[in-house]
């Protein structure tokens, strides 16, 4: 992989099923890891229950009235919280609002994208689709819709980990470094396979130029302006930009404005939730932390700062 910046206005634009999908971070990007991008449902809409069995998958409500199911019930979902439903669970969302439905989600490996633009062609040909077609190029993707196919259901293997809804008010907020870390989704509703959080960074915030070992690490900038350092360059990103960050790749990021900065980040283990919660104990100490111990306690976490 190789850091990227992607641009808001520069982004695919894919639509399908009444939804339209804006592909941040696809698998051209990260090799095949991932898939990053903002789903856009209209009122009253939403998938009929379905499952993955190649993807585990995850959503950040962003704008709208949520609702997703967690293959029992539907819990409503306010803008800032989070739903991670793994690989072979039933799940589906929808729209209960009079506005449009933002939510930025994400699966791991990728290849969502390139189902949803097969279905776009399905779409494009007029009147009413062929769900025959549509249900079988689902299919051929892994992803089964059994109260549309009964016999789908046989194709659902046993889920590992059990889906998580987080709530905006019930993420774990950590301080560190000048920095507030708000993981919505950790180790114990991913099974240490990824960690999602936000991060607010204050005027003049950011970390030092530094790299990972254990993750990569994607950024989607969701209010004011960062300044990102990958590549060798410096790059201003705004709201809606997508900035990737493979491990072992020195990068960083910086409030140059005078407002907080927030952004979505995810990273590909739970490392660095590890890492975050070591140091924040460490500032949390009533004298102040010891910043050569801060540093160490990045080093014995795989991250480490470098020269600027």
């Amino acid at each position: 992989m190789k850091a990227t910046l992607t641009r808001a206005n520069e982004i695919r634009t894919v639509r399908a099923y009444g939804d339209e999908i804006h592909v941040h971070l696809g698998s051209e990007v990260s090799g095949g890891k991932f898939t990053m991008f903002t789903d856009c449902t209209p009122p009253q809409m939403g998938p009929p229950p379905h499952f993955h069995t190649t993807e585990d998958e995850w959503w950040y409500v962003l704008e709208g009235k949520a609702e997703f199911f967690d293959g029992e019930n539907w819990i409503a979902v306010a803008p800032g919280g989070a739903v991670f439903s793994p690989m072979n669970s039933l799940h589906s969302f929808r729209n209960v609002g009079d506005t449009t439905l933002k939510n930025i989600t994400s699966l791991s490996p990728s290849g969502f994208e390139e189902f949803f633009s097969e279905s776009q062609a399905v779409f494009e040909q007029g009147g009413e689709p062929d769900m025959q077609k549509l249900i079988g190029i689902a299919a051929k993707r892994n992803i089964f819709f059994p109260t549309l196919v009964p016999e789908f259901a046989s194709q659902q293997g046993k889920a590992t980990l059990p889906p998580a809804i987080v709530q905006p008010e019930d993420g774990k907020v950590l301080h560190a470094f000048g920095e507030e870390v708000t993981f919505l989704l950790g180790a114990e509703h991913t099974g240490a396979k990824f960690a999602m959080f936000t991060e607010l960074t204050p005027p003049g915030g950011g970390p030092p130029p530094h790299w990972h070992e254990h993750e990569d690490e994607w950024f989607l900038v969701l209010e004011g302006t960062v300044s990102f350092y990958i590549d060798g360059q410096w790059h201003e990103a705004n709201p809606g930009d997508a900035v990737l960050a493979p491990r072992k790749q020195v990068h960083t990021f910086k409030n140059n404005t005078s407002s907080p900065t927030k952004m979505l980040v995810h990273a590909t283990s739970d490392n660095f939730e590890r890492f975050i919660t070591a140091a924040a104990a460490e500032f949390a100490r009533p004298e102040g932390p010891d910043m050569g111990r801060a540093v160490q306690i990045a080093e014995e976490h795989g991250i480490h700062f470098v020269e600027p």
